[in-house]
């Protein structure tokens, strides 16, 4: 069963940080919401470098010290203010698109004027490239273990995940079992969710916080990490 562990820094000791102008906090958000910021973007069309320029506006105006001063634990996830300011971005780059052709002048549209609330379909999308973003990590951390097992259990996911090859060739080609394959795909299943529990561990500050994040998770990784349908 997931278990809420309250860490002594959090995602909102980061931002308290980064509002303080602390050594190296800014560069620590920016790792870890930069690659499913920069997902969503091309979720949504952009093309690769427009996506790339954006991300970068996203974290020059989130680093804007009046913005990062309206974030507060009681307003609700820090990914929420994150995805506000996401689409206010998007919509700046349409808006100057739109601006180049008429040959007229962009509109800046104030993050308070559209409010922190966003469309539920966005909220989904983005949690889930968010959590993919946590399986990537945690999948990271295990192929760097020192356990050789977890390695080769960690290889076997991925190649099922990638190809679906049938369970005959994958025990072919990492010479184990049937029940190796299965218990291979079983337990990285399990070291995935371990560590995807540590992740938000560290960036959430309540039971509940956790419990939310971690169904969330157990919802996407239905097709995540099973291959089938959510």
């Amino acid at each position: 069963m997931s278990k809420f562990v309250r860490f002594q820094s959090t995602i909102w000791t980061m931002i308290r940080d980064a509002k303080a102008d602390s050594p190296g906090a800014f560069g620590a958000l920016v790792h870890l919401y930069r690659e499913p910021v920069r997902r969503y973007l091309r979720s949504r069309n952009i093309r690769r470098e427009l996506a790339e320029d954006l991300v970068q506006d996203v974290f020059l105006r989130v680093f804007q010290k009046d913005l990062l001063q309206k974030v507060e634990e009681s307003k609700g996830k820090f990914r929420s203010f994150l995805l506000g300011v996401t689409n206010n971005i998007i919509r700046e780059s349409v808006s100057r698109a739109q601006a180049a052709k008429r040959g007229g002048s962009e509109v800046h549209i104030p993050l308070e004027d559209s409010g922190l609330d966003v469309e539920a379909k966005d909220e989904k999308d983005f949690e889930r490239e968010w959590m993919l973003h946590l399986v990537r990590l945690a999948m990271k951390s295990l192929a760097s273990s020192r356990s050789e097992a977890v390695r080769r259990d960690l290889a076997v996911f991925r190649k099922f995940m990638r190809d679906r090859p049938s369970y005959e060739d994958l025990q072919k080609e990492f010479s184990i079992s049937a029940h190796g394959v299965k218990n291979a795909l079983y337990e990285t299943r399990k070291r995935i969710k371990k560590e995807v529990e540590g992740l938000v561990n560290s960036y959430t500050f309540s039971a509940k916080d956790f419990n939310d994040e971690m169904s969330i998770f157990d919802s996407q990784s239905k097709g995540t990490l099973t291959g089938k349908g959510s």
